[in-house]
């Protein structure tokens, strides 16, 4: 056997073998990648404001002075991020199916 058939077949093998894993890494990548933007558009426009709102009804119960310090550290943008980070997060364990799928399972509303 020639040495330097065999040297070519393993490059060409070995090259074959990362193009492949490449090709499959990317497109798993690219359809998570898709996945968490929708999650995150659908968090951001439906679930976040609700719960925000739940949220901000239990700081008025604060003390003003309480409110306008937490407001002036940051506290609030800090806290909707970590609120809005933990909702993604959430939703990203929910098995999502269609909603033709969605319909057909039992205690569905209609």
């Amino acid at each position: 056997m020639n040495p330097l058939s065999f040297i070519a077949d393993m490059a060409t093998a070995v090259g074959r073998f990362v193009f492949a894993s490449f090709r499959d890494g990317i497109g798993l990548l690219v359809a998570k990648l898709l996945g968490v933007f929708g999650l995150t558009m659908i968090s951001m426009s439906a679930f976040l404001p609700d719960l925000k709102g739940t949220l901000s009804q239990y700081a008025t119960a604060m003390p003003p002075v309480v409110v306008q310090f937490a407001g002036a550290i940051g506290l609030d943008v800090f806290m909707t991020m970590v609120i809005s980070a933990l909702s993604i997060r959430l939703a990203s364990k929910v098995f999502i199916v269609p909603k033709s799928v969605a319909d057909q399972l039992p205690g569905a509303s209609r």
